[in-house]
């Protein structure tokens, strides 16, 4: 199990700047990082190249400039939506970027990306619709994806902010009951991925997420909170319990890398001091992966 690290660790920047993907891996290597998850979701939220008509070059680029810099991509984020409403602002947009993000993920070798469910929140019964609406909409995504020998990680969200309305895979329970639905369909192209932290806000029990999770989990997300307001932030500082994680891990066989996913951490640190924030943040992972 490897130390790896989002580019959206490096970001946001002060003056509220947004660092391009590339200017966030030379930065993340020189601190230190060789393992990486690339995302898609703020290449298209922030409209870098990712979505304009030169993607294709843009992620040739992108694989060149990982070889040069010693960076292996492991896994990335999909761009996502909520695919489950029934009308769509911009849905042709929101769905290119989710196809993009597989066939850029194709080109610059990554094998798995992560992505979320989606929620059918005009539904009286909130779960069966969803799932409904998650299988229909993942049965194509999933055939696209084997086309580009591509894997998709599904992942636990969150609801807390938006109660009382439910969010559909904000626990273990439902993360499972599609993905096992999808397992017919995936051909062994559809996993998990565990946020720690999604699972720690939600007041979830990272032991019987993970046991129940096992052998499908390909991907984690790895952070720390104190609350709604003070979320993605490096482990240690909230109330995570990281040597019962990583022995969980441990103990389900997990295979994939231990990834950062803490765009608030360092957002605000000035460019004079961010490379010493990023290789603190090293230390701390790489402590918490001796536990």
């Amino acid at each position: 199990m490897r130390l790896s690290t989002s580019t959206n660790i490096y970001l946001r920047r002060p003056g509220n700047r947004f660092a391009e993907i590339e200017e966030s891996m030379k930065v993340c290597a020189k601190a230190g990082f060789r393992v990486m998850d690339l995302n898609f979701y703020d290449a298209t939220s922030f409209h870098l190249e990712f979505m304009s008509p030169a993607w294709e070059s843009w992620a040739k680029r992108v694989k060149d400039l990982a070889a040069e810099l010693g960076i292996e991509f492991s896994q990335a984020h999909s761009s996502f939506y909520n695919f489950c409403e029934p009308d769509i602002p911009d849905w042709e947009y929101w769905e290119t970027s989710v196809r993009r993000s597989v066939q850029a993920a194709e080109i610059i070798g990554i094998p798995w990306i992560v992505i979320h469910a989606g929620t059918a929140f005009d539904a009286e019964d909130y779960r069966k619709e969803s799932r409904k609406r998650n299988i229909a909409y993942f049965r194509p995504l999933l055939a696209f994806a084997a086309e580009h020998d591509i894997g998709l990680a599904i992942e636990n969200l969150w609801d807390l902010a938006i109660r009382p309305r439910r969010r559909y895979t904000a626990n273990a329970e439902e993360l499972m009951e599609l993905v096992t639905a999808l397992d017919a369909y995936g051909d062994g192209r559809v996993g998990t991925c565990w946020d720690f932290e999604h699972a720690d806000i939600m007041g979830q029990s990272q032991r019987e997420g993970l046991l129940l999770l096992g052998k499908s989990l390909k991907c984690t997300h790895v952070s720390d909170q104190t609350g709604i307001n003070n979320d993605h932030i490096l482990p240690l500082y909230g109330s995570t319990d990281w040597k019962e994680c990583v022995g969980l891990l441990r103990e389900i066989g997990y295979e994939g890398d231990f990834t950062f996913e803490m765009h608030r951490y360092g957002m605000n640190t000035p460019e004079p001091l961010i490379l010493d924030a990023l290789r603190y943040s090293i230390k701390v992972g790489e402590y918490i992966l001796s536990l």
